[in-house]
């Protein structure tokens, strides 16, 4: 409330949209940096819009995006900002996402730059950070899959860890939630992966309504809650089957 000016304190949408914001993304930045995603969120009126922002951690190499879109659920905004961030070469680390009041949208990526912000000024690091922000919102109103870039050695990385590590697995579970089927995918990470499972799941006219996702080394561990469009939750053993056994496809192509 001190960050906020007085005519923000009076606004009862920020009581609202404050209690509906994920802990981890309350206790992870400062009142300052909270009042500042809030006022962004507070500007965006029309549907589909969207604003996009992020910065260098210290290490210099790792970068977090933030998101926030108006209207955004159900739309396949998370697999398209995964694919444009994948696209600009970034490697995503953990991601989150939480549909808030008034249905915004909150998106929030962790990626490790191998561009990194070496032989970078300061104007440079931020121009990098701007052309991510504008990819990320240009791409919820594009409707061309995105291109990722070659990386050298990366298949061969991946066969390594496809041999040391535990089979793929998709595990899904309808129990511990009320509201959502929780899904779970265990497999080895590779560029693109985490659009191609997000993206299956819009294609099988699901609502991601959260998700964690945690890279470590080249395993991921990948969990969305998720929704029938209806905001049901899917609970039929051949609905269940159908989304395990495509997003095996995924997984296993």
């Amino acid at each position: 409330r001190q960050f906020l000016k007085e005519e923000e304190r009076d606004d009862s949408w920020y009581k609202r949209q404050f209690a509906a914001l994920p802990e981890s993304f309350v206790s992870s930045r400062s009142p300052a940096s909270i009042a500042g995603a809030m006022r962004r969120m507070r500007r965006l009126d029309a549907e589909d819009e969207c604003d996009a922002w992020g910065g260098y951690r210290e290490d210099g190499g790792t970068l977090e995006m933030i998101a926030v879109v108006s209207q955004g659920a159900g739309k396949g905004v998370f697999a398209r900002m995964a694919g444009a961030l994948s696209s600009k070469g970034l490697k995503i680390l953990a991601a989150e996402t939480s549909i808030l009041e008034d249905d915004i949208l909150l998106l929030r990526f962790m990626a490790e730059d191998p561009r990194g912000t070496d032989g970078m000024n300061a104007a440079e690091a931020n121009g990098r950070v701007r052309s991510i922000a504008a990819s990320m919102t240009a791409s919820i109103k594009s409707d061309t899959p995105p291109k990722f870039p070659s990386v050298w050695g990366a298949e061969r990385q991946t066969e390594r860890a496809a041999l040391s590590a535990q089979p793929d697995e998709v595990r899904i579970d309808t129990k511990i939630s009320d509201q959502c089927a929780i899904i779970e995918v265990f497999t080895v990470d590779r560029t693109g992966l985490l659009y191609e499972l997000a993206r299956a799941l819009h294609d099988l006219e699901l609502v991601i309504r959260f998700a964690r996702i945690a890279t470590s080394l080249d395993q991921v561990v990948d969990v969305f809650y998720v929704t029938e469009r209806n905001g049901q939750k899917p609970t039929h053993h051949e609905r269940l089957d159908a989304i395990s056994h495509r997003l095996k496809q995924v997984i296993e192509a």
